[in-house]
């Protein structure tokens, strides 16, 4: 199978060897009504399931898991995703993360609200979570960890639950309107590797919540699109190391200057 794209439609999968598409994509589809379960060594009814130890059996560019139904992911390590270059979720429903994960890259696509309880870490790219008709709701010390640029995208509100910290190599781009609620601190890192490159983009962000104490950003470039209301915390912007970094709030361009 390594010289071309390959596609399985199943009800139930059983992996007990590897499987390799090399360089090409790997598409796993659920029958109509499926469920899809990614993850741990679950055995759940009423859903296709590709555990922690199949997916360590899979080489492929991209592995992309399409479900009429709802994905739920549940544990993965970095060994066990090591040889997919980008995994990417699709649900006709809702994507559930409830236990920790680390993906090369990873997208995550539901038509409903998608619900982040657990840390997700990018080691090797990308981090790209859309709701294409609802909202995502990140629960309390949800840490985003990525080591290329992070996205969250969706036309209903990203709700965030501090204490959370999300960190990025190359930019956090929050196109969602954010509410933070919870207690603590909400810290943004949008250039960890201080290569000048990582920029913050947020498209308006409000704390709801009295016992938020912090919203600490640091980036590279600025754009604050719409209004970031912190209410009782503390708002700190800080430039990444490079020497100077643009600040754009609205259409005006102001210079955050480096300590």
């Amino acid at each position: 199978m390594q010289g071309a794209d390959a596609t399985i439609h199943a009800w139930s999968m059983d992996l007990s060897g590897p499987l390799s598409t090399g360089a090409h994509s790997l598409f796993v589809h659920s029958c109509v009504g499926r469920n899809f379960v990614l993850g741990g060594a679950s055995a759940a009814v009423n859903a296709l399931v590709l555990t922690g130890a199949e997916l360590q059996q899979i080489t492929a560019d991209i592995l992309r898991l399409t479900a009429t139904g709802n994905i739920t992911v549940l544990v993965v390590t970095a060994a066990q995703s090591q040889h997919v270059t980008r995994v990417s979720l699709d649900s006709a429903e809702t994507v559930e993360f409830l236990q920790s994960t680390d993906f090369t890259s990873l997208d995550a696509t539901s038509k409903q609200t998608m619900v982040v309880n657990a840390t997700i870490v990018t080691n090797g790219g990308d981090l790209d979570l859309t709701s294409s008709a609802g909202g995502i709701d990140f629960g309390r010390q949800v840490n985003l960890l990525c080591a290329g640029a992070v996205v969250v995208s969706s036309p209903g509100l990203a709700l965030v639950t501090a204490p959370a910290q999300w960190r990025a190599a190359s930019g956090v781009n929050i196109v969602s309107q954010a509410r933070v609620l919870g207690s603590g601190v909400f810290s943004i890192s949008a250039d960890t590797d201080s290569d000048g490159v990582g920029s913050l983009s947020i498209a308006g962000l409000i704390v709801t919540s009295s016992a938020v104490t912090g919203l600490t950003f640091r980036a590279a470039d600025y754009a604050i699109l719409s209004t970031v209301q912190a209410t009782a915390a503390d708002l700190s912007l800080d430039a990444s190391g490079k020497p100077a970094s643009t600040f754009k709030l609205g259409s005006v361009p102001r210079l955050l200057a480096t300590a």
